[in-house]
């Protein structure tokens, strides 16, 4: 069983939070660059888009993090929520697996 030290969690949040930040903005520049876009009739990020940063996320701790975990239904409505919850659920996963 591997354990994850206070340090290495600490970057782990670090990275996961840059990673999503990354995702977000990504996102938005893209929309906003799309007239025909109907994004803003929901959620800034709905669930099934923020499914796809959990495929870095997997890749950055080297695991499948199951998504209905992590991911809210309903999705985000502000980059804060996202990386905050998303980063919260996935650190939250680990130390929970690693008990």
């Amino acid at each position: 069983i591997v354990r994850f030290s206070d340090t290495i969690m600490t970057t782990l949040q670090s990275k996961i939070e840059d990673l999503l930040g990354a995702f977000w903005d990504e996102r938005e520049i893209a929309i906003a660059g799309d007239p025909t876009s109907i994004d803003d009739m929901g959620a800034p990020m709905d669930s099934l888009t923020a499914c796809e940063a959990m495929i870095d996320i997997d890749v950055l701790v080297g695991k499948k993090i199951p998504v209905e975990v992590v991911i809210s239904n309903g999705g985000y409505e502000s980059r804060d929520q996202f990386i905050q919850q998303v980063t919260e659920g996935v650190l939250t996963y680990l130390a929970n697996e690693n008990e």
